[in-house]
């Protein structure tokens, strides 16, 4: 039986297919970040996080992206309704 494989960030990582092999063949990563990413805002971050961290990775853009979602709600107005609300 043959079956399709999907997986999320750690398949997109190259030590899983040097791990999994030729099993890796045909996998297929339900993901929604695009390392070659090269929007402004998104290469200012890289940038800075690197200057500071020597690295940037996806948990890297997914803690920005959390906290700027969570900034923004707050800038609606700093009561729990208002940031739920957001």
């Amino acid at each position: 039986m043959k079956a399709a494989f999907f997986g999320f960030d750690r398949v997109v990582d190259p030590e899983f297919v040097k791990l999994a092999g030729p099993a890796a063949e045909g996998v297929m990563a339900a993901y929604f970040f695009d390392p070659k990413k090269d929007d402004a805002l998104w290469a200012e971050f890289v940038s800075r996080f690197r200057s500071d961290w020597n690295e940037a990775d996806i948990y890297a853009g997914y803690s920005y992206d959390g906290a700027q979602m969570l900034i923004s709600a707050i800038k609606g107005g700093a009561n729990r309704y208002r940031v739920h609300d957001a």
